[in-house]
């Protein structure tokens, strides 16, 4: 892993937020699935999101997001960043902001063949908008694990 830009630092932290909320635990320095161009970065390869992980706490419980404080656990862990990031108001602006009917049509784009596989959609969907309505909470939780 390498140390994050300063203006990158928000963003990062950002993607790592996503990456527990959506529970794609393998974005880590030996497996980074990350491009930076400039001050953006772009996170692709989700194919083990949504799965499930014994004894995982929720992002929004306290210390739920615990990892995010281990250096081999995610390629924007706590120690990676120089300047701390600290303005989660236009994420979580973002996440408050896709609302049920939101949801619905990501749920109508998802192939019949996808649904039929592990997880199911509702649960899915269910965890996201749990997710969307704690939203707060999970910034809050990652305050303390990026300090």
């Amino acid at each position: 892993g390498n140390d994050i830009p300063k203006e990158l630092t928000d963003l990062a932290s950002q993607k790592a937020i996503f990456d527990q909320i959506i529970k794609n635990y393998d974005r880590r320095p030996a497996n980074p699935n990350c491009l930076f161009k400039g001050d953006d970065l772009l996170i692709f390869d989700h194919e083990l999101a949504f799965g499930t992980t014994l004894f995982q706490k929720q992002p929004w419980e306290n210390e739920g997001l615990n990892d995010l404080s281990l250096k081999d656990k995610h390629i924007f862990a706590a120690p990676y960043f120089k300047n701390k990031p600290f303005d989660f108001s236009q994420f979580i602006l973002n996440w408050k902001n896709i609302t049920d009917k939101r949801f619905q049509e990501y749920v109508s784009c998802i192939p019949v063949e996808w649904s039929q596989q592990g997880t199911t959609t509702t649960q899915i969907i269910n965890d996201l908008k749990q997710a969307r309505d704690q939203i707060e909470l999970i910034c809050s939780e990652a305050l303390k694990v990026f300090k």
